[in-house]
């Protein structure tokens, strides 16, 4: 024990020596981060002049391994290239090795970017180390890079809704991430460019309010322009005067939320929302706003051009309730049944919109309701032993379902 505290003391004192010879304390060592250096005149943008939307970013960098003291660390190193948000291209490159410390002229290149972006280097074991499962794998060694900002226009509703796959039920590309929703860009509408006032910005309205949620669309745009906001409680709203339900014709600047796939269904999850506010500090709602049902007849059945009109208002004609059993599951719990249009079927639910309504009574009634309008939604394993059917639709209240003999008919 006697010698241990003498080797401590030798070693304290060998320290501080150390320090009053140097002046100075010991310092870390070796390499310290990765400097990513973009080509000479490369633009990346402003937040207050963002690039141009592009479906495909590009950009040439120069990446070098530094050591604490600002040097370059020569030893030869293997790095792999990411973005904090946005996909790689299959062009950009996974994987590189610094020669003398340095990788020059890399081109890299991403797409679906939004609002701001940076390129990150991440700097990978050079042995593999084993895993749980047997596999082996190049861990990262916690050495890294990040790029200044790139900064790119925000995202909006058709970003996430045109972004999916083929197929039925496809997953927007944007799932998982958070972003931040704001209204197009649209100066061929001067008239609510000025009564929105926000940099040629038009508003996004609020369509339906629905169980957990509401349906917000792009007002001007067709195709892609609805998603579904899932608040998971009845949606609210605060001005000067009083914190209050929202409702349909509601205007929204900016929205914020985690984009989520529903069995299919895109919707933001647990967003926060901007409204748009009258000069007075109220709320303000413009129902004329709100887009008119579109028919969609003609695309029933066609998928690919029904994912277009997903969150959308639309409507079908001519409409009876198809067969089903009473005791069936998907009725019992989730209150879908079929309707047929057309000699086309597509699931409807009612029971919360319009618990009124009985499609027990109407199943054998033939061509009953002359137009049933409301929210377009789909599910990819809702069924009623139809085959591949998915679509639902959801009327928003009473007045979704005109029945045969109404003057609404002719409307």
């Amino acid at each position: 024990m006697k010698k241990f505290y003498i080797l401590a003391i030798l070693t304290a004192i060998f320290l501080v020596s150390c320090e009053k010879e140097t002046g100075t304390k010991p310092v870390n060592s070796g390499l310290a981060r990765f400097d990513i250096d973009f080509a000479e005149g490369t633009n990346l943008g402003t937040e207050a002049n963002p690039l141009p939307a592009a479906d495909k970013y590009s950009f040439v960098v120069n990446i070098t391994a530094r050591n604490y003291d600002g040097t370059v660390n020569t030893d030869e190193r293997t790095v792999e290239v990411q973005f904090l948000t946005a996909d790689k291209t299959p062009r950009s490159p996974k994987k590189l090795t610094l020669t003398d410390g340095v990788a020059k002229d890399v081109t890299v290149e991403f797409q679906r970017g939004a609002e701001k972006e940076r390129v990150v280097v991440l700097e990978i074991e050079s042995e593999a180390t084993e895993m749980y499962d047997g596999t082996t794998k190049n861990l990262k060694t916690g050495i890294t890079g990040v790029s200044d900002t790139i900064y790119l226009p925000f995202a909006s509703i058709y970003t996430v809704q045109s972004a999916k796959g083929a197929g039925v039920g496809s997953d927007s590309y944007y799932e998982g991430r958070n972003l931040n929703l704001l209204g197009e860009i649209n100066k061929d509408l001067p008239a609510l460019v000025s009564n929105y006032g926000d940099n040629d910005r038009v508003p996004m309205v609020v369509t339906s309010i629905l169980e957990g949620g509401f349906t917000l669309q792009q007002v001007g745009r067709d195709d892609y322009s609805a998603i579904y906001l899932y608040t998971h409680s009845s949606p609210f709203v605060a001005d000067v005067k009083e914190t209050k339900l929202m409702e349909p014709g509601t205007l929204i600047e900016k929205c914020n939320g985690s984009v989520f796939s529903f069995y299919g269904f895109n919707e933001l999850s647990f967003p926060t929302f901007d409204p748009v506010y009258n000069a007075d500090g109220t709320v303000k709602v413009d129902k004329t706003l709100i887009p008119p049902a579109v028919n969609i007849d003609s695309i029933l059945g066609n998928s690919g051009e029904m994912e277009k009109k997903e969150s959308m208002l639309v409507e079908i004609t001519d409409v009876a309730v198809g067969q089903f059993p009473d005791n069936d599951s998907s009725y019992t719990e989730y209150g879908q049944y079929p309707i047929v249009s057309h000699g086309k079927t597509i699931l409807a639910v009612t029971m919360n919109t319009v618990p009124s309504f009985d499609p027990l009574s109407y199943r054998d009634k033939g061509v009953s309701i002359c137009k049933v309008k409301g929210i377009l939604k789909q599910h990819r394993v809702a069924k009623y032993g139809i085959s591949g059917q998915t679509w639902i639709l959801t009327p928003r209240d009473d007045n979704d379902l005109i029945f045969v003999g109404d003057e609404k008919c002719s409307e």
